[in-house]
């Protein structure tokens, strides 16, 4: 019986192989940087109900893939309306004018490649 060696030819066929095996599992090959599973991000306190004029402070907290509690490298902040609410850099929410239906605040959380955003409702009273 014919057995075939392990030349070069049968390393490259086997790497290539292997790497499409990776690239269908990962997004890429072994040999190169692999895309991070995404974060799981909630944001505190988990809804805002508050007058017209107030700040709330914002935190973050983040979980990768296997529920491990990280610290983010970065956080950024964004607001669905910022007529009606901003946020800081630092997670300061600043509400503006009072709003029906409600505004999304989101923060996207990064850790080197991986990132992940959470949402909460803010709600402002019309009155200060």
């Amino acid at each position: 019986m014919f057995k075939r060696g392990h030349g070069a030819h049968d390393d490259d066929e086997t790497a290539k192989q292997q790497c499409a095996v990776d690239v269908a599992a990962l997004g890429a090959c072994a040999n190169n940087v692999a895309p991070s599973a995404p974060l799981k991000v909630v944001i505190y306190p988990s809804a805002v109900f508050a007058n017209r004029g107030a700040t709330v402070p914002l935190s973050v907290t983040a979980n990768d893939s296997t529920g491990a509690s990280i610290v983010p490298d970065s956080v950024r902040w964004a607001s669905s309306d910022t007529a009606k609410a901003t946020v800081s850099v630092t997670g300061v929410l600043r509400t503006i004018q009072g709003t029906r239906p409600t505004v999304t605040i989101q923060a996207t959380a990064f850790k080197g490649r991986a990132q992940g955003s959470g949402k909460i409702p803010v709600e402002i009273a019309a009155f200060p």
